[in-house]
Order: C-alpha cells, then structure tokens, then sequence
C-alpha cells in the first residue's frame, strides 16, 4: 500500500510504501520464512543465489511515486520532487532495524531486497 500524496510539501496521507512482496513478479510474500530462506532468481549485482536475510530485505521506505506530467520523475527512486529530494530515503528492514538509504546505494539496495532486475533508475 501506498497513501503518500505525491511531494514532500503534500499534508494529508501517509509518506511510506510497504514492500511486502519480493522476487521477479512479486509473488513472494515476506514472511519470517521466506526472508530468511529467499535466493536471488537474477544476477543484477551479482546477487544470483544471494539469500539478503533480514538484515537486508526491506519493509517499508519512504513514499516515492511518479508524479505526472512533471519531468525529471522517477517512480521508486529518490529524485527532486520527493520528500528528501534527491538525497535519499529512509527505509526500514524485515529485522527491524531503520537506515538511511542515499541516492547513491538506493538502486542496489532496492534490487538486493525487492530482486527485480533492476539495475538502474
């Protein structure tokens, strides 16, 4: 679920995003089991095979959504129109602990607990 407004000087709402699938087509529900015993299916970062664990799979971060019809925009990525601009998010683990995620490490963060493919934004 997603209850964000769409900028970070929206009111109303909620300013998270609840990750609580993983894998190529978002079939795995995080689970205590899952997390922990879940293998990389791509190779992006080298993470085929790769169990993240806990420690690594994310349960909710900031709200990121596309905003139309403004450019640049990037849905699941920090950019300027989002709460923390272009700097980062913070983002909350599945062994319950919270960081903050930088622009820089977002995209292979994302993919080491979401295993999508990605690679870039």
């Amino acid at each position: 679920m997603d209850f964000a407004r769409t900028g970070k000087n929206a009111t109303n709402g909620h300013s998270y995003e609840v990750f609580a699938f993983m894998g190529p087509q978002h079939e795995v529900l995080k689970t205590q089991s899952s997390v922990n015993s879940y293998a990389h299916r791509y190779n992006a970062f080298g993470l085929r095979g790769v169990v993240p664990g806990p420690s690594r799979t994310w349960l909710m971060v900031d709200g990121d959504d596309k905003v139309p019809g403004t450019v640049p925009n990037i849905n699941d990525y920090p950019d300027a129109l989002n709460n923390h601009g272009v700097y980062g998010v913070n983002g909350t683990f599945c062994d319950g602990h919270a960081e903050w995620i930088p622009q820089k490490k977002y995209i292979e963060t994302y993919e080491t607990s979401q295993d999508e493919n990605r690679t870039r934004p």
